[in-house]
């Protein structure tokens, strides 16, 4: 039974983020840009180019977001249409901290906004809720992984001492 477009696009994602996970976490090319990411100077130290890491980056990041648009437009749309991928890049920003930059995490928190997503556009054709109550949802989310954030920096500016005071 041959696969459907779409479903060989979910068949390809999965095998990116296994693929992911394998170069982050298997091989030493990972190990250094885990190394950059956590401190630039530091990895520098170790002898390390972050520049050339970076740059690095940015293109598997690129070819990742590339094959994230092939998937889209060969398994759903079809056809390449003007503004077929608004806002994506800010979803992907959300879905990355949510997952807290683990693949598994990134999994999760994926299948996570495109629930809400469609979800949302159920809601607004069924129960004539708004489809802006997802976005508040969403918002929310984010705000509190940030303020997770915003707490740890200043508890760990303070102290162990003061931090139990």
């Amino acid at each position: 039974m041959p696969l459907s477009r779409l479903h060989a696009g979910i068949v390809l994602a999965v095998l990116a983020v296994v693929l992911f996970w394998f170069l982050l976490w298997r091989t030493s090319l990972g190990y250094e840009l885990r190394a950059v990411g956590l401190g630039a100077f530091a990895a520098a130290q170790a002898g390390i180019d972050p520049k050339r890491r970076m740059v690095l980056v940015m293109a598997i990041a690129g070819g990742f977001a590339g094959l994230a648009g092939m998937i889209q437009v060969s398994g759903l749309f079809h056809r390449v249409f003007d503004g077929f991928s608004s806002g994506f890049g800010f979803d992907a920003i959300a879905v990355a901290l949510l997952g807290k930059n683990s693949p598994i995490g990134i999994t999760l928190a994926a299948i996570l906004f495109a629930a809400f997503a469609r979800g949302g556009t159920l809601m607004q054709a069924n129960a004539g809720i708004s489809s802006h109550l997802v976005e508040v949802i969403e918002a929310l989310v984010l705000f509190v992984i940030a303020a997770e954030t915003i707490v740890r920096a200043i508890a760990g500016r303070r102290g162990p001492a003061q931090a139990l005071a």
